[in-house]
């Protein structure tokens, strides 16, 4: 089990009310120039500079996990 298993299964057992957030200030690095994503179809094929401002934003941008031992009220949509 990896770390964050471990801390959830911990949480879980917890009878006070937990909530845990996850998220990076960035990607991680996968390559040069995007290299990785790139061959896993997550970026453009095109080199950076040619990116449009929608592809450079999904690629600067960082999903965000919430977990809770209690359930949360469903997401607004932002």
């Amino acid at each position: 089990m990896n770390w964050i298993g471990k801390l959830v299964e911990k949480l879980s057992a917890r009878q006070r009310e937990t909530v845990l957030i996850l998220f990076g200030d960035h990607l991680p690095a996968f390559g040069v120039d995007y290299w990785g994503y790139r061959e896993l179809g997550i970026a453009p094929p095109t080199p950076f500079d040619n990116w449009s401002v929608e592809e450079r934003k999904k690629m600067r941008t960082t999903p965000i996990a919430l977990w809770s031992n209690r359930p949360l009220p469903a997401a607004s949509g932002q």
